[in-house]
């Protein structure tokens, strides 16, 4: 029998009718909605996105005064599967005829019921701290199909505060690519706390494809003790310029962070392997770091066992510091290393 448009209109209709029709006795057995303020928790949070600013502001004040009371009745939105109906749609529906398309979406409207899913993250997020039984429903959001259910569970998240923190942290690596940088940003600010994972940090530094998130990524990293950054030093070594390249804006980037950073690396600088000491040279040749500070580390370059890098620091400390200077930094070095330095400093001033 040949399925001619009006009665494919009249079986989706007929479907339609059924889910409805069981969707109202699935809401005879549920438990009454919350109410506050002598409206329910579903009217407030669609206040959260009213055109009207005062209605928004008693919205967010409503959740927040709410609080645990309500932590429940949000998650079981966040958490609130597709109806048979709207499952069936997803799946059916880039299928069927364009005027038919048009009327499901009409009748079934797939962005509300995201826009209910986006709006239960907010309510949490407004919550705050109270709301940390929901972290793993919002981490789990992370990975939505909807870009705005995702972005405000991340939102959510850092809300919440520390607690959210280190699990947000873990769904860095998994994350959509819109949720990874609004991750990253929130761990910018807090990275002490969101116990990083440096192998997933370089990772991404390696392998994204978004110079917005390389950014992003290195304003972490710029959170963390070099010490334990080993793994950074090995990508200087790379054979892949690309990730040399990248390794190298990290380190120039945190260097010129942390006045301390580059008495770090120059205690770390001997141990490295060759193609390591020569980039690290890279790094602070090309960065804004502060000559005096820049100087400490070249001492290490200029007593180098490469003749090479000798040379390049030798050269360095030649063309910024002055004798003068030469003599008060090699104060903080070993007389053998001071020798050598001397020694090559004459020479190359032959």
């Amino acid at each position: 029998m040949r399925l001619t448009r009006r009665r494919l209109f009249l079986l989706l209709f007929a479907g339609l009718g059924f889910a409805v029709g069981i969707g109202l006795l699935a809401n005879a057995f549920r438990k009454p909605p919350i109410a506050v303020n002598g409206r329910t928790l579903t009217e407030w949070l669609a206040d959260l996105d009213a055109s009207d600013k005062n209605a928004r502001l008693a919205a967010e004040q409503t959740m927040t005064f709410a609080g645990s009371n309500a932590v429940q009745t949000l998650r079981d939105i966040l958490n609130r599967k597709d109806s048979f109906l709207l499952s069936t749609y997803r799946k059916i529906g880039p299928q069927l005829p364009r005027w038919a398309q048009r009327q499901l979406h009409l009748l079934i409207k797939p962005a509300d019921f995201d826009m209910h899913r986006k709006r239960a993250a907010q309510g949490l997020g407004l919550i705050g701290p109270a709301a940390a039984p929901a972290i793993p429903d919002l981490i789990n959001a992370i990975a939505d199909r909807s870009p705005m259910v995702r972005l405000a569970a991340v939102h959510a998240l850092s809300r919440i505060g520390k607690d959210a923190l280190p699990p947000l942290a873990q769904a860095l690596k998994t994350a959509p690519q819109d949720a990874r940088l609004h991750i990253l940003s929130i761990l910018a600010e807090h990275g002490s706390e969101a116990a990083l994972s440096l192998p997933d940090l370089l990772d991404l530094l390696a392998t994204s494809g978004s110079d917005t998130e390389i950014t992003a990524t290195i304003q972490v990293l710029r959170k963390l003790d070099l010490e334990s950054s080993q793994p950074l030093f090995v990508m200087l070594g790379s054979p892949d310029s690309k990730t040399r390249d990248r390794a190298k804006r990290a380190f120039t980037s945190v260097a010129g962070a942390n006045p301390s950073m580059p008495f770090k690396l120059a205690e770390l600088y001997p141990d490295q392997p060759l193609p390591v000491r020569s980039a690290m040279v890279d790094v602070f040749e090309q960065s804004s770091i502060p000559r005096h500070l820049t100087g400490v580390f070249m001492l290490k370059v200029a007593a180098d066992t490469d003749p090479r890098l000798q040379r390049r620091g030798t050269e360095w400390l030649r063309q910024h510091v002055s004798l003068d200077e030469l003599d008060r930094l090699l104060k903080t070095v070993p007389e053998p290393v001071r020798q050598q330095i001397r020694a090559s400093y004459s020479q190359s001033s032959e």
